[in-house]
């Protein structure tokens, strides 16, 4: 097991062959390659959700002031602030069933999505080039993302503690599991079950009205959530 912290993931390095993961790939993994590749970038906050996202006069947004705020405007809704991020689970047929199989920390609520949704915003982007299974964790950018007021009393330490647990859990996973090789192009209709049953796990009871309020239907295609996730950008979020 190798633990890499990769340095050059900034502009102007970013996604060039100057990129830090991009030399480490090329320069030092041995001619055996890698079996699999966890890659983790902002991991320490809350997800929140800003104010201004939430149209006014709603029963939603009357709510949403119902519930604590950072920065004055950002929401910390109980259940989202828990949020994790995961994309990568279909780079590799076993992985949706490695990480169902994965305990997730109590209190840690993980939404697995495509890579495609956000892009290669990180250092997952040269391992999924070169077809390596991998998986990206993520809380999201969030208001502070390179600003001065990025400042550690901001974190969430409790909920960095769930997700070093479940990193050590993913990780035994991933290395006791075998990964044979994968044949064929991939359809990204594979995982559509698999987010879906993570995504109404995470959520919980709020989503039919969550769905509601942005003008989503049910949930059942590769479709439904293309639409649902378009919706998402559109706000911002």
């Amino acid at each position: 097991m190798l633990i890499a912290i990769f340095d050059a993931e900034e502009p102007p390095y970013f996604l060039t062959d100057g990129m830090g993961s991009v030399r480490f790939f090329h320069d030092h993994l041995s001619e055996d390659g890698v079996k699999a590749a966890i890659i983790m970038d902002l991991v320490g906050h809350d997800v929140l959700v800003p104010l201004s996202y939430i149209k006014s006069g709603g029963w939603f947004g009357k709510m949403a002031r119902l519930f604590p705020r950072q920065n004055g405007q950002d929401i910390a809704f109980p259940r989202l602030r828990n949020m994790l991020f995961m994309t990568g689970a279909e780079s590799h047929s076993s992985l949706p069933e490695l990480v169902d199989q994965t305990i997730l920390p109590r209190g840690l609520r993980m939404i697995p999505t495509l890579n495609r949704y956000i892009g290669d915003m990180s250092d997952q982007a040269v391992f999924r080039q070169h077809d390596v299974p991998y998986l990206f964790l993520s809380c999201g950018r969030w208001p502070y993302y390179h600003t001065v007021d990025d400042t550690p009393e901001k974190l969430n330490y409790r909920k960095m503690g769930r997700i070093a647990t479940y990193l050590e859990r993913l990780a035994r996973q991933l290395t006791n599991a075998p990964l044979p090789e994968s044949t064929g192009p991939r359809d990204d209709r594979a995982t559509v079950p698999f987010e879906i049953r993570h995504l109404t796990k995470a959520v919980g009871m709020p989503l039919p009205l969550l769905l509601k309020y942005l003008g989503a239907g049910d949930l059942k295609t590769r479709e439904d959530l293309d639409d649902l996730v378009s919706t998402l950008l559109m706000l911002g979020l």
